[in-house]
């Protein structure tokens, strides 16, 4: 008998991006990048991975949004800011105005979103003659 199957593993936390207030349980809390790989597995042990997802989650609640692929290497680059500021590498200005750029970069994500999502797409206008 041969045991397969394909699925997600355990979310691989890596590092801390952004301090912000938690929508869902409105605390201030430094939101997590976190990312979950699907693999295909067999004797439940992950032969080859097919796909991967980023997050930033809250640490209390665990909520949180998908990145989407533009998103995932300025969630990297934060946590190495929040990483440096932690360890006293950067001011806390330098460190404060990368959180806003980067929060803005989020900001302008989720209004792109928003927009295409309010498209008819079914009742597209005809092209002009």
């Amino acid at each position: 008998m041969i045991l397969f199957g394909w699925g997600p593993r355990r979310p691989k936390d890596l590092g801390g991006a952004l301090l912000m207030a938690c929508p869902y349980c409105r605390q201030d809390q430094l939101f997590r990048h976190m990312s979950q790989t699907r693999a295909f597995s067999l004797f439940f042990i992950p032969i080859i991975p097919y796909g991967t997802k980023h997050f930033l989650l809250c640490p209390v609640c665990r909520n949180g949004s998908e990145l989407t692929a533009a998103a995932v290497p300025k969630a990297v680059e934060m946590v190495g800011y929040t990483k440096a500021y932690q360890q006293q590498a950067i001011t806390a200005e330098e460190y404060t105005a990368r959180a806003h750029e980067f929060h803005a970069f989020l900001r302008a994500i989720e209004a792109e979103q928003d927009a295409q999502a309010a498209l008819p797409h079914d009742h597209l206008p005809p092209p002009p003659p």
